[in-house]
C-alpha cells in the first residue's frame, strides 16, 4: 500500500513539475521575444543566456509533461495502479529524451 502512494506521488509530482517548468520556460522565452537585449552588467543572470531548447520543443516536452501528470493523477484516484506506474515510466523515458535533446 505504502509502495502505491509513494509510486503515485512521484508520477504526479514529477511530471506536473516538470510541466510547470518547461511551461513557465517557454511562457517566458515568449515575452524575451518581445524585450529589449540586456546590457552588459544584466548578462550575468542566469535567464539571459542562450536557450537550449526551443519555444516549440519547450511547449511540446511541456503539454507531454502535462497531459502525463494529469493520467497519472486520473489513474491513481480511479485506483489503476498499473496505469500510474506506466505513466511513471513514460515520464522516465520523456526525462531522458528531454536530457539527450539539451546534450545535442
Amino acid at each position: 500500500m505504502l509502495n502505491r502512494i509513494f509510486l503515485s506521488l512521484a508520477s504526479i509530482g514529477a511530471s506536473l513539475v516538470l510541466a510547470y517548468a518547461h511551461l513557465s520556460q517557454w511562457w517566458i522565452s515568449g515575452e524575451e521575444s518581445n524585450s529589449p537585449k540586456p546590457s552588459e552588467a544584466d548578462s550575468i543572470h542566469f535567464y539571459t543566456g542562450e536557450m537550449v531548447l526551443s519555444p516549440n520543443a519547450l511547449l511540446s516536452f511541456g503539454i507531454l509533461f502535462l497531459l502525463i501528470g494529469i493520467s497519472s493523477l486520473v489513474f491513481s484516484i480511479l485506483g489503476k495502479w498499473k496505469g500510474v506506474f506506466f505513466c511513471f515510466v513514460i515520464a522516465m523515458i520523456l526525462i531522458w529524451i528531454r536530457i539527450s535533446a539539451g546534450i545535442r
